[in-house]
């Protein structure tokens, strides 16, 4: 066990320097196609499941050649014992690491997992078309034969042809991961959120840029991070937004990128070197789908949780070196599409 918790821990470190922002987590959804694996033949071990998953749209196998496979079960013992989170039936890997792979690349998936094995978590690769790896990363699996959500969902790199599940327990080159509950949708990638328009240099000389980490996303509650870099230090600010479309205005001495109607975010605060010194070094931050969902208090428009909308935003906060009315930061503008 000590050996186990050993391995576990150096491949949290590994993982950590692989993974990749193209693939992030995402909360439970409900997929294009979803598989609780009522319909196929249970009782066999094989090394793909007969009749396929997620509706004939894809297979799930263990190509590892152990002589135990894949099998759909109504329960399975081993260090403890466990049941389909709903229904009659899961989807056990015994051989080797369980393996999906669409017929159509993918751009969202996730399920319940649990195991059997008496330990926990499990790693989670994720290949391209051309059968690169785009990311790895650690899934949260109780140990426990209790069920876990886990889901992951494209951030604009590209969509996911196969995935691969390997339990971190030491048995079967990875095997006894359970599944239940599987879901996938299938469909374009959202679109990376691109910068365009010209920031205002501020008072000290230095161009504030706008910029973002994650996906937007209608769903998901967190996890979209936009940030506005190189402006001053411990002054207030906040975040201009609007579903029409981009702008080149002049407006206090700079330009301003969207167009109305103008919407704003709650009140920022750039933070960066404590006063009374004087410099570059704030950063205006906030969470978009946090915001959204209203997570972070003030009034947020619709449709920042419709799916397709297009945002454009850009950072405003005071700059004190600049005489009014003109005695504001302006960043550049960056568009995103809010994704499912």
């Amino acid at each position: 066990m000590l050996l186990q918790k050993v391995l576990a821990a150096s491949s949290v470190a590994l993982l950590s320097a692989v993974a990749s922002a193209q693939i992030v987590a995402t909360g439970p959804f409900t997929g294009q196609q979803s598989d609780s694996f009522e319909t196929q033949t249970p009782g066999i071990f094989t090394t793909c499941i007969v009749g396929r998953v997620f509706n004939n749209t894809a297979d799930l196998c263990d190509f590892s050649g152990a002589a135990q496979g894949m099998h759909i079960t109504s329960g399975w013992g081993f260090f403890c014992s466990i049941s389909p989170n709903s229904g009659s039936f899961l989807c056990a890997s015994a051989g080797g690491p369980a393996e999906y792979v669409f017929d159509v690349p993918a751009t969202k998936f996730g399920g319940m997992f649990g195991t059997n094995s008496g330990t926990a978590d499990a790693t989670v690769e994720f290949f391209d078309i051309s059968n690169n790896l785009i990311s790895s990363t650690l899934a949260s699996v109780p140990a426990t034969c209790t069920w876990g959500w886990q889901g992951w969902q494209v951030n604009g790199g590209p969509a996911i042809k196969r995935v691969k599940i390997t339990g971190i327990n030491g048995f079967n080159g990875g095997g006894f991961i359970d599944m239940d509950d599987m879901q996938v949708d299938y469909g374009p990638v959202c679109p990376v959120a691109v910068t365009y328009c010209t920031a205002k240099i501020n008072s000290l000389g230095c161009t504030p840029s706008i910029g973002s980490t994650g996906t937007a996303s209608a769903s998901a509650g967190s996890g979209f991070v936009l940030k506005g870099i190189n402006v001053r230090n411990v002054k207030p600010g906040l975040l201009l937004y609007t579903n029409n479309g981009r702008a080149t205005t002049p407006f206090q001495g700079g330009l301003l990128c969207i167009a109305g109607p103008i919407r704003r975010s709650v009140a920022l605060n750039s933070g960066g070197t404590p006063l009374p010194a004087s410099d570059c070094s704030g950063v205006y931050s906030i969470d978009m789908n946090s915001f959204a969902v209203g997570a972070l208090g003030g009034i947020p428009a619709a449709y920042l949780t419709t799916v397709g909308t297009l945002v454009d935003t850009q950072f405003w906060g005071r700059d004190p070196g600049f005489p009014a009315p003109n005695n504001s930061t302006l960043s550049d503008g960056l568009e995103y599409t809010v994704c499912p």
